[in-house]
């Protein structure tokens, strides 16, 4: 991948806007494909996948996007 060439004021910016949305509350509940993200299908998607990875623990959701 080529590097963007953006000035370091741009990722500032980008990081400043991301910080923002994560500090954002909400009740929403992200639903890809309809079903709600909840550590047990964290724990049955990505376990099959990575069965050496044996920390799937989700300590922290935040809104994103």
């Amino acid at each position: 991948m080529a590097d963007p060439r953006l000035p370091e004021s741009w990722w500032a910016g980008l990081n400043l806007s991301l910080d923002a949305l994560a500090a954002q509350t909400t009740p929403h509940i992200a639903t890809p494909d309809t079903e709600s993200i909840t550590q047990e299908l964290v724990d049955t998607t990505i376990g099959p996948v990575f069965p050496d990875v044996s920390h799937l623990l989700i300590d922290e959701w935040t809104s994103a996007h």
